[in-house]
């Protein structure tokens, strides 16, 4: 999962607008599952998935910026520490 799509999760009352405003923008797509039909999938567009590529390299290119100061081993030290937060 891309940094982008983590960030994208939100409260489930929100969930149905976000959606909606997602294929308004037809960044995704809406499709009912064949094999269960209360299920409701989503699809995302190639409209989509471009914008996600376009996001990660602006995210990463940011990401190398701050770290610049930083050293090798400093860098992985701060990945580790903030992964081990994001996990809890």
């Amino acid at each position: 999962m891309s940094t982008i799509q983590k960030r994208m999760v939100h409260k489930n009352s929100n969930t149905t607008r976000l959606i909606d405003k997602l294929i308004e923008k037809f960044l995704v797509e809406r499709k009912t599952c064949e094999e269960n039909r209360r299920k409701i999938e989503l699809i995302i567009t190639p409209k989509g998935k471009s914008i996600l590529s376009e996001l990660d390299l602006v995210i990463e290119i940011a990401e190398t910026e701050i770290l610049k100061p930083l050293d090798l081993e400093e860098q992985k030290s701060l990945r580790k520490l903030l992964n081990k937060i994001n996990l809890n």
